[in-house]
């Protein structure tokens, strides 16, 4: 921590204190790999963040450029995963919205001067602008559009948000600015602790989400806002570390999420009355984690695994919504193996129990050890150059005939004509069609081929009616005239050639 009356560095104790979430911009890091007290001359955001601490009765301040040692990378990475612990805990936190680097300061609190309230005599009456809503400063701030802040913004259960015209101030009960001078007490429940429900109709309100996630399925939602962040990152290594409070935090809540290499491992969705409860195993989930496309082809990123998100320099969404959750099915039997360093394979569940163990030293790899049915595949032709890429395959079926299917190719490298692929059976979405039956429809195929002599994630898509055309043994296109297109639960089921595999997939 910042001791802001005697400016030295100290450590951390149970004292309040208040973090700070700013833009680094291109201003290095100290040099010194131990720092006791904080530089004389300081950016003006961190000499305007220490002045507002201290206005705030507060003593501590917590800034990553000094209360991290940049030179340890050790010390790095266990900080890193511990975001989520240091901005929940703070009594609030200071977001230095305005300006690009840490060299713009707080305005109106330092040398930076706000901008003028305009305001004009009208008559007998002065007219005072009530300024633009701060949300659009927010949002349209580089602040916003920072990979590391996002996950400081969601962290935090206080923020005290610094933009060019006012202050602005949010948490997970109220909101308020200086330019409304609202009638807070008045507003709020009696124990002060919340805007009155008929004040924001029973919804969010403000800028920000109310923590990380309300249900286990905004775990998803968050890594997709992300990935859309992810792209500006100076150093595009740090793309799993920019999320690990956010998913820290799952795994700490009631939600108990956790995640493998940014894939998390989906808990099962509670069950509608329609469907009868599924013998969910976080295999299972984690299957349903790999659920996820690309908004468009990409290069790979180097040092992570094609199969999870972060391996890829694109936007991603899951191939099902919310909506779709509790229809998900996977596949009995499925296993996953991570491969360690030392040539050893573990199965995931046993993974996971043997890291949370004291001096436990497992090094992994990017490979997994995927068993599950698959598909064989030929790659026909590319069927749009436009984002997304899709790709049309020909997959073929028992009783000898064929579909035409097409997927969304997640690498930017052209496949070549005939090229032989593999499906891997990821999920599939329940089918009430009497009600009593439950048949599978889909699946989910997570398309797989060779990629410098390793297999690698290529492509993925669902195996729906909107995405395939079937043709008989002869070759004569399937009629499927009297089908309600919109609706799989009226989609009659065909089953594809398929074998159980173990697949090394890197």
């Amino acid at each position: 921590m910042i001791d802001c009356e005697t400016r030295k560095i100290v450590p951390a104790s149970n004292n309040p204190y208040i973090a700070l979430s700013y833009v680094w911009g291109q201003i290095s890091s100290p040099s010194s790999s131990s720092l006791e007290f904080l530089p004389e001359d300081l950016p003006h955001t961190i000499e305007d963040s220490i002045t507002v601490t201290l206005r705030l009765g507060l003593r501590y301040l917590w800034i990553d450029r000094f209360c991290i040692n940049q030179q340890l990378q050790e010390e790095v990475t266990q900080q890193v995963e511990k975001m989520d612990l240091i901005y929940q805990n703070a009594q609030v936190t200071i977001i230095a919205c305005a300006g690009e680097d840490p060299t713009y300061g707080l305005p109106g609190i330092g040398y930076r001067k706000r901008h003028p309230q305009a305001c004009e005599n009208v008559g007998k009456h002065l007219m005072v602008s009530a300024l633009r809503d701060p949300r659009e400063f927010i949002e349209n701030s580089t602040w916003s559009t920072r990979a590391w802040t996002y996950q400081e913004a969601l962290l935090s259960k206080r923020r005290l948000v610094f933009t060019d015209q006012q202050v602005y101030y949010e948490c997970h009960g109220m909101y308020c600015c200086e330019a409304m001078d609202f009638p807070l007490l008045d507003l709020h429940t009696k124990d002060q602790q919340k805007f009155k429900k008929d004040v924001c109709r029973g919804e969010g309100i403000g800028v920000f989400p109310k923590g990380v996630g309300r249900s286990p399925w905004e775990v998803v939602e968050r890594i997709e806002e992300y990935s859309r962040l992810g792209l500006n990152l100076t150093n595009p290594t740090d793309i799993l570390k920019g999320i690990l409070g956010i998913l820290n935090a799952f795994e700490r809540s009631t939600f108990n999420i956790h995640h493998y290499e940014g894939v998390p491992l989906l808990p099962s969705c509670p069950k509608t009355v329609e469907f009868p409860s599924d013998n969910w195993t976080s295999i299972k989930g984690f299957f349903s984690g790999l659920c996820w496309t690309s908004e468009r082809p990409s290069l790979r990123r180097v040092g992570f695994p094609s199969w999870s998100w972060t391996g890829w320099n694109a936007p991603v969404e899951w191939g099902f919504g919310n909506y779709r959750w509790p229809y998900i099915r996977v596949d009995n039997n499925v296993e996953v193996g991570v491969e360690l360093a030392d040539g050893r394979i573990l199965d995931l569940e046993v993974f996971y129990r043997l890291q949370d163990t004291p001096k436990s030293a497992l090094v992994s790899t990017n490979f997994i050890h995927i068993s599950a049915w698959t598909s064989p595949l030929r790659i026909l032709r590319r069927k749009s150059r436009h984002p997304p890429d899709e790709y049309r395959a020909k997959i073929k079926l028992e009783d000898g005939g064929y579909i035409y299917w097409s997927f969304k190719s997640t690498t930017n490298i052209p496949f070549l004509p005939n090229q032989l692929a593999t499906g891997i059976y990821l999920t599939h979405e329940a089918s009430a069609v009497d009600k009593v039956k439950f048949t599978p429809v889909g699946p989910a195929l997570m398309v797989v081929g060779q990629v410098g002599g390793i297999t690698e994630r290529i492509g993925f898509g669902w195996v729906d009616q909107f995405h395939y055309v079937e043709f008989d043994k002869r070759g004569d296109p399937v009629d499927r005239e009297g089908l309600i297109a919109v609706d799989p639960d009226y989609l009659p089921p065909f089953r594809l050639v398929k074998s159980w595999q173990r697949i090394r997939l890197g």
